[in-house]
């Protein structure tokens, strides 16, 4: 395998010719040698199907625990008025 995140992938079939088909989606691509598949997180090396994306995130985000804390206080003070 080339790279240092790059790892076999478990949902493809090996085909004749170095080729193999990805199941890991509803489009089943048909990869030849060195190809990327159609969403381009697959490659083709040698016959074996290896993910792209290994160890890599696929969101970041900063997400505070509390939420609008003083938008409901600020509602409940208007309710006992």
């Amino acid at each position: 395998m080339e790279g240092g995140n790059q790892h076999e992938s478990l949902l493809y079939e090996k085909l004749d010719n170095n080729k193999v088909k990805c199941r890991a989606c509803s489009h089943y691509c048909i990869l030849k040698e060195n190809d990327l598949s159609l969403c381009n997180v697959k490659k083709n090396l040698n016959g074996v199907l290896t993910s792209l994306v290994n160890n890599k995130p696929v969101a970041l985000n900063i997400d505070p625990i509390e939420k609008n804390l003083f938008f409901i206080f600020y509602l409940d003070l208007f309710l006992y008025l």
